[in-house]
């Protein structure tokens, strides 16, 4: 959800006799044959190998695991104009009626919203130098690499599927409550964890330092970079 120049959220709703499609500016063809091995940008199959190669890639794009499950649910992007909500405040409010109707809406088994849906690779990240815990030595300016940060409600992951491995969820609290809980991806947990038990533990960034987050949960790996590459390490933020 954002409320720079424009506030948007992406929303995910789950139930039943419904398909996987996602609506938004721009065009994801060119994502979507890249992701498979195939270019279309001013490129059409002439000849009956061209065909089958093109058939086969897309074959293969559909039967990657992606960590999530993507039947019987509909994505949706929402853009608010800032002219109508220039307070970041009442855009989120505005998205949590949103998703609070579509959740009660007759077959709906319920509704998660983010700031970008994975398999996309556009989301925001967070160099690992900048992330501080307690007794774990910080890593060095320019080393570690960095980690994907996803903007998540409640049902984000119950919406789509997505297996939580250890902890439980975000529960419906209000205000600080909810935004100082954290979920990470189990590859995520790995790398910063090792073979410690990270629930309960605490963190910051170097962003907001001074607001330190308790981890809640684990989450399984989702694909968040395309279908073609492993999926990279990830925080979710209420």
């Amino acid at each position: 959800m954002r409320s720079s120049v424009r506030a948007g959220a992406r929303v995910a709703i789950a139930g039943a006799g419904t398909s996987w499609r996602e609506r938004s500016p721009g065009n994801h063809t060119d994502q979507v044959a890249a992701d498979a091995g195939v270019r279309t940008n001013g490129y059409f199959p002439d000849t009956a190998g061209d065909c089958r190669l093109l058939i086969g890639s897309l074959r293969n794009l559909q039967n990657v695991p992606t960590g999530m499950e993507t039947e019987n649910v509909v994505a949706e992007t929402i853009s608010l104009g800032n002219y109508r909500y220039p307070e970041r405040a009442a855009a989120i409010s505005l998205f949590y009626r949103i998703g609070n109707t579509a959740a009660a809406t007759s077959g709906s088994n319920g509704c998660g919203m983010s700031d970008t849906l994975p398999p996309s690779g556009s989301m925001r990240a967070t160099v690992f130098a900048s992330i501080e815990i307690p007794g774990h030595e910080r890593f060095e300016k320019g080393t570690g690499g960095n980690g994907r940060l996803r903007a998540v409600t409640p049902d984000y992951f119950h919406a789509l599927s997505i297996a939580i491995l250890r902890g439980r969820g975000f529960w419906k609290k209000t205000g600080c409550q909810r935004r100082i809980r954290l979920f990470l991806s189990e590859t995520l947990s790995k790398m910063l964890f090792a073979n410690e038990e990270p629930i309960g533990k605490q963190m910051r960034f170097g962003s907001q330092e001074g607001t330190w987050r308790t981890i809640v949960g684990i989450a399984a790996d989702v694909k968040n970079n395309g279908l073609a590459t492993h999926a990279d390490p990830e925080f979710y933020l209420p």
